[in-house]
C-alpha cells in the first residue's frame, strides 16, 4: 500500500449546515482536497496531469460515517493513500479523523484517467504510477455499489440547472454537488434530525456545464435501526448517478 498523506483542515463556517456539522457533500469535497495535495506534494497534480491530456476522474465512493461529527472551528485531519491501482483504475482510501486519531469518516474511491478533449478513459501515465510507490494490482477490488432502482412512483422530484460555478478543473460537475441534488429533495425536518452514517454512490455519465439535471428519491424507509433512502440523478434520458444513503437520528 502507498505512503499515507495526512493535512491538517479547520472546519469552515461555510461547510457545515444549521446543525453546525459538515454537511456530506463538504465532507466529500474535503477529502478530494485531501488527493489533490497529495499529487500535488508528489509532481503530478492538475497541472503534471493537464500535460497527459487527462485528469483524474471519479466513479464511485463507498464510506462510513461516525455518529459524533466534527463541528465548525474544528481542527481535523484529513488523509488519503492509494490502495491499490492498474493501467485504467485507482483505489483510494480517505479518512477524516480528529487530533486524537478518532475517525469521523473513513471513505474508499475508484478513480480512472480521462481524456478531457476525447472525454473517454485513457491508460493511467507511467509517471503518475509511479508516485504509488507500489506494485501493480492483479485483482482490483470491487466497492459495494448502491441498489439497483426500479419503480420510481410517488418519489420526490426536483430539477436543477447546471450552473457555471458548478463545474470543476475537469470540465464537468464537481461530484460535491450531486450529493447536493440527491438529498435536497428530502423533507427539511428529516435532514434536521437524520444524518448520513453509511453511504454508496455511483457515477454513470458526465454533467456538463448548462444543462438540467433531475433529482429523485425514494421516502426514507426503515432498515433495521437505520432509515435508508434511494436516490438518483438523470441528464437528458440517461442516469448520471444512483446512490444508497444510510441514516441514523442525531
Amino acid at each position: 500500500m502507498a505512503t499515507k498523506f495526512e493535512m491538517h483542515h479547520h472546519i469552515k463556517y461555510y461547510e457545515c449546515d444549521s446543525s453546525g456539522h459538515p454537511t456530506l457533500a463538504m465532507i466529500v469535497a474535503m477529502l478530494i482536497l485531501a488527493s489533490e495535495a497529495d499529487n500535488d506534494a508528489n509532481g503530478v497534480g492538475l497541472k503534471r496531469a493537464g500535460q497527459y491530456g487527462g485528469g483524474w476522474v471519479i466513479i464511485n465512493y463507498e464510506g462510513n460515517l461516525a455518529e459524533h461529527q466534527p463541528v465548525k472551528g474544528e481542527e481535523v485531519i484529513l488523509g488519503t493513500r492509494v490502495r491499490a491501482y492498474n493501467r485504467f483504475f485507482v483505489i483510494r482510501d480517505f479518512w477524516v479523523k480528529d487530533l486524537a486519531g478518532n475517525y469521523y469518516a473513513k471513505v474508499s474511491g475508484t478513480f480512472v484517467f480521462m481524456n478531457l478533449e476525447k472525454r473517454r478513459i485513457m491508460t493511467i501515465p507511467q509517471e503518475m504510477i509511479d508516485t504509488f510507490q507500489m506494485e501493480e494490482t492483479k485483482r482490483i477490488p470491487r466497492l459495494e455499489k448502491p441498489a439497483p432502482i426500479d419503480d420510481q412512483t410517488g418519489w420526490p422530484t426536483r430539477d436543477y440547472r447546471v450552473r457555471y460555478f458548478d463545474i470543476d478543473g475537469n470540465r464537468h460537475v464537481n461530484n460535491a454537488h450531486y450529493f447536493e441534488w440527491m438529498m435536497d429533495v428530502l423533507d427539511g425536518d428529516f435532514l434536521r434530525n437524520y444524518q448520513v452514517v453509511k453511504m454508496q454512490i455511483e457515477f454513470a455519465h458526465e454533467v456538463r456545464y448548462g444543462q438540467t439535471v433531475t433529482s429523485t428519491g425514494s421516502l426514507p424507509a426503515q432498515d433495521g435501526n437505520l432509515m435508508i433512502t434511494h436516490h438518483q440523478i438523470t441528464c437528458q434520458g440517461e442516469e448520471s448517478a444512483r446512490a444508497t444513503l444510510y441514516w441514523k437520528k442525531r
